[in-house]
């Protein structure tokens, strides 16, 4: 009989990789959403540049001052994405923004929208509400993160739609 090398339960593994492969879906339409801002500053954000999640709990990280997303790995051997958003109130000009990120976390995990569920990948025992502050806070004592800005793109009603709805 051959000998097996004892390896991670399967389920743990297509659930690792399912979360990543939507953290990275999500990481880009984040991308896309942060491109429309019209000004430099709010184009630019702080980029923990992707590891294996082996060596690390943090695998990759994205700060921004209007919304934070991060992929974790979590001691128990699951990933989990946590993330967060500048709160402003309804009225304000950027709540559209942090309203449509919000709805492309949930709507991207959703387990209608994978073949395999992963919804509590979502992680709430923390959630940045401030990331003005934190941007600010990670700039200026930058160790682990890359500085970057995104060319500014204008967005028409029909590609705003889709990524408001289809994320």
């Amino acid at each position: 009989m051959k000998a097996t090398k004892p390896s991670k339960q399967p389920d743990a593994i297509s659930f690792n990789e399912t979360v990543e492969k939507v953290y990275k879906q999500l990481l880009k339409k984040t991308k896309q959403l942060i491109a429309t801002l019209d000004t430099d500053t709010l184009r630019s954000y702080l980029e923990r540049p992707m590891n294996d999640g082996k060596s690390e709990t943090v695998i990759h990280e994205l700060v921004h001052p209007l919304c934070y997303l991060r992929l974790e790995h979590y001691v128990s051997g699951i990933y989990a994405i946590h993330f967060g958003i500048e709160q402003f109130c309804p009225t304000d000009h950027y709540s559209e923004f942090t309203s449509t990120f919000i709805r492309m976390v949930f709507k991207s995990t959703d387990c209608e929208t994978t073949q395999l569920n992963i919804e509590r990948c979502v992680m709430t025992n923390w959630c940045i509400s401030n990331c003005s502050d934190m941007y600010e806070y990670v700039l200026e004592r930058n160790k682990y993160h890359v500085e970057k800005t995104i060319a500014y793109k204008v967005i028409t009603p029909t590609a705003k739609k889709t990524l408001t709805v289809a994320s």
